[in-house]
């Protein structure tokens, strides 16, 4: 009978650990959600229309990690319509990298008033003191434009 509780235990617990990475995805920690050794934020902005603004696309490495400082990191923007980008296709040089973080900043101008969603493909790499692991992730950043 204790070794039946246990289970349910372990699948409760385990919901309530599904629910907080929910939770958690909601407020853009995307690589803690995924189970991968990175946590990933793009905050939102906003700004009046033809104005330029720059946001943050940040990622952190988890515990036990670090960044590639060495790996050729890029974000490639795609296009959205009504917004355009100081640069498209950014690169390691336009990174602001040390072991603990990679920070990209990306310039964007809204062309009209809305809410628009910016997406990109990240390329990078954390390692460990054994292995290093290539990742490739999605990042949306959401803009509103007054």
């Amino acid at each position: 009978m204790s070794s039946r509780f246990s289970r349910w235990k372990l699948v409760v617990l385990g919901a309530m650990s599904l629910y907080g990475s929910v939770a958690q995805a909601e407020g853009g920690l995307v690589g803690a959600v995924a189970g991968k050794p990175y946590v990933l934020t793009a905050a939102a902005v906003s700004g009046a229309k033809g104005q330029p603004v720059k946001a943050q696309v940040l990622i952190k490495p988890a515990a036990g990690y670090h960044m590639n400082e060495e790996f050729p990191t890029s974000l490639k923007l795609s296009p959205t319509p009504g917004v355009t980008y100081a640069k498209a296709q950014l690169s390691k040089a336009d990174a602001a990298m040390s072991k603990d973080e990679c920070r990209f900043d990306v310039v964007l101008t809204g062309a009209e008033a809305g809410k628009k969603s910016v997406t990109g493909n990240l390329s990078f790499a954390v390692c460990t003191e054994t292995t290093c692991d290539p990742q490739k992730a999605t990042v949306t950043i959401d803009l509103t434009v007054k």
